[in-house]
Order: C-alpha cells, then structure tokens, then sequence
C-alpha cells in the first residue's frame, strides 16, 4: 500500500487527467518534463489520490499498476477517475483547473520565441530575448481591456 504518491502514480493519473482535459491528452504531457511541471504533476496526483484513492484498496492496486504501465490497469484508472469527474462537478473542476495550469506551463516552456508577452489576470510581463540576459529589456505593467470586441456583427 502506498503512503504517499510516487511520481509514477502521479503521471499515470497526470495521463488520464491530460486525455479527459486536453486537446492532444498525453502527446502534450510527454513533450517536456522539468522541474516546475514534475512539481504541478505531483500536485495532482496528491489531490486525486487524497480525494479518490487513498484508503481504497481496490483503487490503490489498480493506481499501482497504472503507475507500472499496465495497459489493463490504465485503463481501469481512466474510467474509474471519469466515473468520479462526472459524478462529482466541484472534483472535475479542480482537476481540470491543475492540468490547465500544467498545461500552460507546458506551453509556455515549449514557446521558443524572442519576444513573449504573458498576460496572467491583467498583469503583462514582456520578456524580450529567449534568455534574460543582464542588458536585456524586460517590460512589466498592467494591461487594461476597456473595449468590447466583437467577431461579426455586433449584438447590439
């Protein structure tokens, strides 16, 4: 039985959240492994283990499996996490908020451009230069929308 999660429980659940969550599921999870994206897996394997599997025996084997890469216990996991998702909203929600935190992560850290402007709840930062170099222009501010746009015809 396991007492904490191992980062291998954590990526099979991490699996089966990106395959529910995200368009692209496990391709976009397996492109770049760092640190800060091992720690928000880890995350959500300790808030779906705490929530859905610790002290259930039968979830737990099937999580270990899972971890080990049985095909057949993979996919128990998978329907037994989307039984519990559809179930229970508030769970799914949380679950789906980490995996698109991880998901922009992911995005952000495959981004190989020389100017990027990241904009997290109306705050920007522009990072000009692929590395922060001691002379290089960082500009931070914040970003106000003011103005209502409209795609075709305007409702009004």
């Amino acid at each position: 039985m396991m007492e904490l999660i191992t980062l291998a429980a954590a990526n099979a659940i991490a699996k089966v959240a990106f395959d529910k969550f995200v368009e692209g599921g496990t391709g976009e999870l397996g492109k770049k492994t760092t640190e800060g994206i091992t720690k928000l897996i880890q995350k959500l394997g300790e808030t779906v283990w705490q929530k859905a599997i610790k002290g259930k025996p039968q979830a737990e084997k099937v999580l270990t499996g899972a971890a080990q890469d049985s095909p057949e216990d993979v996919k128990k996991l998978k329907n037994y996490l989307n039984g519990l998702w559809k179930s229970d909203q508030a769970f799914e929600r949380e679950v789906q908020t980490l995996v698109q935190e991880i998901h922009q992560v992911i995005q952000f850290e495959d981004c190989d451009a020389e100017n990027v402007l990241n904009v997290f709840n109306g705050t920007g930062q522009q990072f000009n230069n692929k590395e922060i170099q001691p002379n290089a222009s960082v500009q931070q501010g914040t970003i106000t929308n003011n103005h209502n746009h409209y795609h075709g015809t305007n409702p009004n």
